[in-house]
This record gives C-alpha cells, sequence and structure tokens, in this order.
C-alpha cells in the first residue's frame, strides 16, 4: 500500500505528458507503434488524480469502465467467499469476457485512431 500511495504521489506531482517524468513505456507501444488495451494508463491515472474525468475518458475509455467493473466482481466474489464458501477471484467466465473486451478494445483503437 505504501508503494502504490508512493507511486500514486509521484504520479500526481509528474505530469506524463512532459517528457521529463520518470515513467515506463509501454512495451508493445515501443517495439510495434501499436497501443495496447491499458496503453494511456498512466494519463489515465493522472488524469483522476486532478479531477478530470473528460480527460480520463478520452485517454482510455475502457480502462476507466473496466477497472471499477473487475473491482467490483472481485468485491462481490470475494464476500460470496466469505459468506458461501465459494471460490475468490474472477469466475472463468467473468475471465473470458473481461479478455475478449480487452482484446476487442486493442483492436479496435488501433484499427480506428492510434494514440
Amino acid at each position: 500500500m505504501a508503494l502504490a500511495a508512493g507511486g500514486l504521489t509521484y504520479l500526481y506531482g509528474s505530469s506524463p505528458y512532459a517528457g521529463s517524468a520518470l515513467l515506463l513505456p509501454c512495451p508493445l507501444k515501443a517495439l510495434t507503434g501499436l497501443s495496447c488495451p491499458f496503453c494511456g494508463g498512466t494519463r489515465l491515472t493522472y488524469a483522476l488524480l486532478h479531477g478530470d474525468v473528460a480527460a480520463a475518458w478520452s485517454v482510455n475509455a475502457f480502462l476507466l469502465l473496466a477497472v471499477p467493473l473487475v473491482l467490483a466482481a472481485l468485491l462481490w466474489r470475494e464476500r460470496q467467499a466469505r459468506v458461501h464458501g465459494s471460490p475468490r477471484g474472477l469466475s472463468t467466465g467473468q475471465t473470458r469476457v473481461l479478455l475478449a473486451a480487452a482484446l476487442t478494445w486493442g483492436c479496435a483503437r488501433n484499427l480506428v485512431s492510434p494514440l
């Protein structure tokens, strides 16, 4: 938790739009020029830390929608595990839907307008 808080604190004060920030580039983007489904995640987080939801949406709408949904699913599955003893983590069906959505988004964003 301390590492995540430190990373978010650093990101809050370091714009990913400025070339001086010590932020890692996407390996897929660096090698191929294609945007992966998660490209823009750093800029999205930066925008959300500064309260700019519109900028976050324009950078990566998929992550903006998927992350809260996945977190909600994980919390629900954790609750079910505690109450009923069912398995933790995403179900096989949920994992397949998430992977299909990420693959679809990754392909679509490179066909329409690569970042």
